[in-house]
C-alpha cells in the first residue's frame, strides 16, 4: 500500500519541484537552432557591394564609434539624422553616406531594437571605470547581464571581442555571435517563466494545472517571439512571473526572508526594463489580500502581511533597482538634463492619445500575442480564479491590468510589434485558460480534452506561422533576400530606388548601395512633385499592403511585389517581415 503519511507529501512535492526546472532546459534546447536568425554574415555581399566586399577602411566606422563613444547623449541616439524630411533625400550622395548605410548592413541584425544593447556596452569607458550605459530604457540589469554573456564567450573561445570595429566589419559573422549570445539570455528567461507558469498553475488548478499552464504560455506567439530576440522584456516578464508567485508564497507565510525575496525580484523586474515597473503591482495587491481573504474559507488575518512587510520589500526592490541602474540615481541627483534627454526618445515615441482607438488596438494586439482562443478562454476562467481565492486573483492579475492599462494610452496607431509589450497579459491569459481547460476535463474528460485540441489546433495553427517566420529568416530564402534577388533582375542600370524608412537590414532589403542612387522620400508629400521626379522603383517593409494605403506616394506606384513567409504573415516578430516592391506608375 502506498505510503500517505506526511512525509511522503513532502518528498513527491519536493520531487515534483524538481521536475518543474527540466522544463527550462527543454524549452532552451527547442529553440536553440533558430538564435541565429537575421544575424549579420556576408551571405547578401554581392547585392550590397555588386563584387567584392569593401576594405574595413572604407567604412569610416572608428571615427562614427569615437563618437559615440565621445557624446553625452542617450546610447540609441541616431549620430546623424537624416534632415530636411520634407523633401526627396539622396542618401548615397557621398561615400561617407555610403558608408553610413553599409555599416549597418555589416552589424544590425533584422530585429531594429537589438544593435542598442551593443552600442550602449561600447559608449562604456571601462578603463576609465565608467560603466555608464547610457541607455536607460533598458535597464542595467540587462545591459551588464549582455556584457557578461558576450566576456563570457570570448572567455570560453566562442566569441571575439575586440574595440576596433574593422575586425568586424571584415568578418561580420563574428560580430553576428554577439547577437546569438546576448538572444540566449532570453531564451534562458523564457524557460525560468515556464517554470513560474508551472508553479502558480498548480496552486490554482492543482497538479496538472501546471505543466498545461506552461503548454499554454508556450504557444503564445508573442512568448515564442520574445525568447528569440535579445531585448528585456522576456526577462522582465519572467521576473513578474516570478514577483505573482513568490507574493503568494509571502500571502501564506509572511516572513522576513519572503519579503527581501519578492523585494529583489520585483527590483529585478524594473531593473531590467522600465515597463517592469508593473511587477510592483503585487504590493497594493498584497495589501488588498488582507481585506478579500477574510470572506474566503481559511482566515488570514494575522497571517497576511502587515504594512511594516510590504514596506520591507518596496525598499528591497527600490535597492534592487538602484544596484542595477545606480547612473540612473545619479543622473536623477545631478545630471536630470542627461538623464531626460536619454528618456525622450522613448517618450517621443509613446505619448498619450485617443484611449478608445487605443483600447480597440489593446484587444487586437493582446488577441494577436496570446492567440484568439487562448484569450477568450482565458477571459473565461479569470472568474473561476477569482471564485476559487479572490486574494490570489488580484496578485495574478495586478501587473497584468497595469501592463493593460498602459497599452490602451499608448496603443493607438501602433504597429503590430507593439503586441510584444503584452507579454505579461498573454501569460496570465495562458494560465487562466489553463484552469478553465483543468475544471471541464474535471467534470467531463472528453470535453475537455476536446476544448484544448480545438485550442491547439486553431491557436497552434497561427503560433506555427510564427516559428515559420523565424526558420525562413534562419535560412539564406528569407522575404529580404527574395526580394533583393527580384530587384537584381529587375532594375535598370541607371534606375533609382526609393524607400520610405532609412536603409538598415530590418528595414529594406539589400541593395546595392555601394553604387546605386538610394532617394529617402519624405513622409508628407512635397508640394509640386511630378511623378517622374520620383525614383522609378520603391521598396519597404510593412505588416501588410493596408498599412501603406494612405501614403501619399501610393497614387504614384504600382505595386509590383509582395515577399512573405505564410498568407497572413505574424504581426509581431522582425523575422520574415513583409517587403513591398512598388514600380513607378508611369513606367512598364
Amino acid at each position: 500500500m502506498a505510503d500517505r503519511g506526511p512525509a511522503a507529501l513532502v518528498a513527491r512535492d519536493s520531487d515534483s519541484r524538481r521536475r518543474d526546472w527540466l522544463i527550462a532546459p527543454l524549452w532552451v534546447v527547442l529553440l536553440l537552432p533558430l538564435l541565429a536568425w537575421g544575424v549579420p554574415n556576408r551571405e547578401a555581399d554581392a547585392v550590397l557591394f555588386g563584387g567584392s566586399a569593401w576594405k574595413a577602411e572604407r567604412f569610416s566606422a572608428a571615427a562614427a564609434a569615437g563618437e559615440r563613444s565621445g557624446r553625452r547623449a542617450g546610447a540609441d541616439r541616431d549620430l546623424n539624422p537624416v534632415e530636411h524630411r520634407n523633401t526627396l533625400v539622396d542618401l548615397t550622395a557621398s561615400d561617407a553616406a555610403r558608408a553610413e548605410i553599409l555599416r549597418r548592413y555589416r552589424l544590425f541584425s533584422h530585429q531594429p531594437d537589438e544593435m542598442i544593447n551593443f552600442m550602449a556596452l561600447q559608449r562604456m569607458r571601462l578603463r576609465q571605470f565608467d560603466f555608464d550605459p547610457g541607455l536607460y530604457q533598458y535597464g542595467g540589469a540587462w545591459i551588464y547581464a549582455v556584457g557578461a554573456a558576450l566576456a563570457l564567450g570570448a572567455a570560453g573561445g566562442l566569441l571575439t571581442l575586440s574595440s576596433d570595429p574593422d575586425v568586424y566589419l571584415e568578418a561580420p559573422e563574428l560580430f553576428g555571435r554577439f547577437y546569438v549570445a546576448a538572444r540566449l539570455l532570453s531564451l534562458v528567461s523564457g524557460g525560468l517563466l515556464l517554470v513560474a507558469a508551472v508553479r502558480i498553475g498548480r496552486r490554482l488548478g492543482g497538479p496538472w494545472c501546471g505543466p498545461l499552464s506552461a503548454a499554454l504560455v508556450m504557444l503564445c506567439p508573442v512568448f515564442l517571439t520574445m525568447s528569440l530576440e535579445a531585448k528585456p522584456h522576456l526577462p522582465s516578464a519572467a521576473a513578474t512571473a516570478w514577483a505573482v508567485l513568490l507574493a503568494m508564497r509571502h500571502l501564506e507565510q509572511p516572513t522576513g526572508g519572503s519579503a527581501t525575496r519578492l523585494g529583489l525580484v520585483i527590483g529585478a523586474a524594473f531593473g531590467l526594463v522600465l515597463t517592469g515597473i508593473f511587477a510592483a503591482l503585487v504590493l497594493p495587491a498584497l495589501r488588498l489580500a488582507r481585506w478579500v481573504s477574510s470572506s474566503e474559507q481559511r482566515p488570514v488575518d494575522g497571517k497576511a502581511p502587515t504594512r511594516l512587510r510590504l514596506v520591507h520589500v518596496a525598499v528591497v526592490a527600490g535597492l534592487m533597482y538602484a544596484a542595477c541602474n545606480p547612473y540612473v540615481v545619479w543622473n536623477a541627483l545631478f545630471d536630470r538634463a542627461l538623464l531626460l534627454d536619454n528618456l525622450s526618445n522613448s517618450t517621443a515615441m509613446y505619448a498619450v492619445t485617443r484611449l478608445a482607438e487605443g483600447a480597440l488596438r489593446t484587444i487586437v494586439l493582446l488577441a494577436e500575442a496570446g492567440g484568439v482562443l487562448t484569450i477568450l478562454v482565458g477571459v473565461i476562467g479569470l472568474p473561476v480564479i477569482a471564485w476559487q481565492s479572490r486574494a490570489r486573483a488580484a496578485l495574478l492579475l495586478a501587473p497584468a491590468l497595469g501592463v493593460l492599462l498602459m497599452s490602451v494610452a499608448l496603443a493607438a496607431g501602433k504597429p503590430g510589434e507593439f503586441g510584444r509589450f503584452l507579454i505579461v497579459p498573454a501569460v496570465v491569459m495562458a494560465i487562466s485558460a489553463a484552469r478553465v481547460i483543468w475544471m471541464v476535463a474535471a467534470r467531463s474528460t472528453g470535453v475537455g480534452v476536446l476544448l484544448l485540441v480545438g485550442l491547439l489546433a486553431f491557436d497552434g495553427r497561427h503560433s506555427l506561422s510564427y516559428l515559420e517566420a523565424f526558420v525562413l529568416d534562419s535560412s539564406n530564402n528569407h522575404t529580404r533576400a527574395s526580394a533583393a534577388r527580384f530587384l537584381q533582375v529587375h532594375l535598370r542600370p541607371a534606375e533609382r530606388i526609393g524607400v520610405a524608412q532609412e536603409p538598415a537590414p530590418y528595414s529594406v532589403p539589400p541593395l546595392h548601395f555601394a553604387t546605386r542612387t538610394v532617394i529617402l522620400l519624405p513622409r508628407t508629400e512635397p508640394p509640386g512633385v511630378e511623378t517622374k521626379a520620383l525614383p522609378e522603383w520603391l521598396v519597404l517593409t510593412a505588416d501588410d499592403t493596408h498599412a501603406v494605403a494612405q501614403a501619399w506616394w501610393s497614387r504614384h506606384y504600382i505595386l509590383q511585389l509582395v515577399t512573405k513567409s505564410a498568407p497572413s504573415p505574424p504581426l509581431i516578430p522582425w523575422a520574415s517581415k513583409p517587403v513591398l516592391l512598388f514600380r513607378r506608375a508611369d513606367l512598364r
